[in-house]
């Protein structure tokens, strides 16, 4: 990727450009819109990361005149580039920032796990009844694929269950996605003009201690206390929304760790290989297990115990 990275980097219109383009192809092809996202997002935050906020948002400003042309021509709106603004760049280019200034992909984490958890708390503030609103987004989703067939097996329980917990998924995706986004936008930077750097850098990520630990902690305590008293329905869901999302940051501190005992221990690639395949196949737990070594790594800090003992 470094030779598109290198052509992002040729001027504002190349990055703007190309932030635009990956979106139009996420519209256009629904499969890769994961993919696109990050890619836009990195377009963004690599300019962000060389060049600071006030180019990144020159650069956003013309990704999004170029996708309200789009959607103008083919959805008739501009609305969805106010939507790929708001939700996409402007929140990778603020981590991008937080990592510029701090040098440490911790504080971006934290940003965007900040950014995640103010969309999860605006969406229930907006809908009023955060599960009606994705309970109905669903009986249209079944509908459209019941007219092509599609549907099938699927009860008016399992969606309930669904809506009850999509809000919590939608924000921890949202988290992961912004955070792949940015270590993405990194990597180009260090291949460009730091070769080497980025592995080190991203080994070394970790979250605040003090922060990370009274987040979690204070979570937990309000899921746990909630449930045990009978409470239901809001105050449950925004307790269970930052939990999903303090869990998957944990999960990239973990991560991280993982990385760095395994770079430590001078183990082969095969390992790190079998930790990403085992992220795809066994996602919940793997990231559970990956939360848990990073509270031990929060409580006890391996890194600098292990490097006070070389």
């Amino acid at each position: 990727m470094r030779p598109l990275a290198a052509w992002i980097m040729q001027g504002r219109l190349h990055a703007g450009a190309a932030a635009a383009l990956f979106v139009a192809i996420g519209w256009l092809v629904a499969l890769l819109m994961p993919l696109t996202s990050c890619l836009s997002g990195a377009a963004i935050a690599l300019v962000t990361l060389r060049h600071g906020a006030a180019e990144g948002l020159k650069v956003s400003g013309i990704a999004t005149a170029a996708v309200a042309v789009f959607t103008g021509v083919m959805f008739r709106s501009l609305h969805p580039a106010l939507w790929v603004l708001c939700l996409i760049w402007l929140p990778a280019l603020l981590c991008a920032l937080a990592l510029r200034v701090s040098r440490r992909q911790g504080w971006a984490l934290v940003t965007a796990a900040a950014i995640t958890a103010a969309s999860a708390v605006a969406m229930r503030l907006w809908t009023g009844d955060v599960v009606a609103w994705w309970r109905r987004l669903l009986d249209n989703m079944m509908k459209l694929a019941g007219e092509q067939g599609a549907a099938s097996g699927i009860t008016s329980e399992h969606l309930d269950t669904v809506a009850r917990v999509l809000n919590s998924l939608v924000a921890a995706s949202m988290l992961v996605t912004l955070m792949a986004t940015v270590l993405l936008a990194r990597h180009w930077q260090a291949r460009l003009y730091n070769p080497g750097g980025f592995a080190p850098e991203f080994r070394a990520l970790q979250l605040p201690r003090g922060l990370a630990a009274g987040a979690l902690l204070a979570l937990l305590v309000a899921v746990t206390v909630s449930r045990a008293a009978g409470v239901s329905g809001a105050p449950l869901g925004y307790a269970v929304d930052l939990l999903a999302i303090s869990v998957c940051a944990l999960a990239f501190h973990g991560l991280a760790y993982a990385h760095h005992e395994l770079w430590r221990r001078r183990l082969p690639a095969g390992w790190v290989f079998g930790l990403y395949l085992a992220l795809l196949l066994l996602p919940f737990y793997v990231i559970a297990l990956l939360a848990a070594l990073a509270l031990a790594d929060l409580v006890f800090d391996f890194r600098a115990r292990f490097a006070a003992g070389a």
